[in-house]
């Protein structure tokens, strides 16, 4: 059995959703052409089709070939090899500005994501990279009646994350910093609103609450996350309750 990725050396669409429906297009141009028979040259350079006795690598289930006329390239790998193939896959696309697809997990690994990040979310794949695009498609997916309600955001080789539960457009988010041995760790809210009363954030199948104010639409959870993507770096035109003591 073989795990499929897709190469795709085309510029796509913001849009993940759209993005699916554009990368197997003909017609390639010769730039894209190129980059595609690098990329493939970087790949088999790594994890050669053939090995030293002469014999076929068992790493692929058919060895990949470049078409004349397509942007897009067939990975097939051993099932067994798919992770440790998928990060160094993703780290060459990067460089060579090709994106990558995983048909078994319907995610997109672009190369002009967030580097260093890791966006999570509620049983399902995780995105490597995350755009802004598919951080915001990621927090209009979360729904309190069938799920998925959670998401997380961690920085490669930190313990500094930001977590949102919720869904259907009502969420609370999370931000933790650490400052050497340290950490604080803070609900976000809105200047505005009732800070006194408590509300309820639905999950699904379960509820979280907060002040009045900390309750955030699409908008502003997507706005922080992108602030910790950027600068991991809290942003003044919000309030930020301590709630470090919880953790403790």
């Amino acid at each position: 059995m073989s795990y499929d990725f897709i190469a795709c050396a085309r510029t796509l669409e913001e849009s993940d959703l759209l993005s699916w429906k554009t990368q197997d297009i003909d017609e390639a141009s010769p730039q894209e052409e190129e980059k595609l028979r690098k990329f493939l040259e970087q790949v088999l350079s790594i994890f050669p089709a053939v090995e030293e006795d002469g014999l076929s690598s068992e790493f692929w289930s058919y060895t990949p070939e470049l078409e004349a006329g397509r942007a897009s390239l067939v990975l097939y790998v051993s099932y067994s090899e798919a992770s440790s193939f998928l990060h160094e896959v993703v780290r060459i696309g990067r460089e060579l500005q090709v994106s990558i697809f995983d048909p078994q997990t319907s995610r997109i690994y672009r190369p002009d994501g967030f580097s260093g990040l890791t966006l999570e979310v509620e049983n399902q794949a995780s995105y490597i990279a995350p755009t802004k695009s598919q951080i915001r498609e990621a927090v209009q997916g979360l729904s309190a009646k069938d799920g998925p309600s959670l998401l997380f955001m961690e920085e490669k080789g930190s313990s500094d994350y930001s977590q949102v539960a919720g869904g259907d457009g009502a969420f609370t988010l999370e931000w933790r910093e650490h400052v050497g041995d340290n950490f604080k760790h803070y609900v976000a809210g809105l200047k505005s609103g009732n800070k006194n009363e408590e509300v309820k954030i639905f999950t699904n199948g379960y509820h979280v609450k907060v002040k009045g104010n900390e309750r955030l639409g699409v908008v502003e959870t997507v706005a922080l996350l992108t602030a910790f993507a950027e600068s991991r770096t809290r942003p003044n035109e919000y309030e930020w309750r301590d709630i470090t003591h919880k953790f403790l």
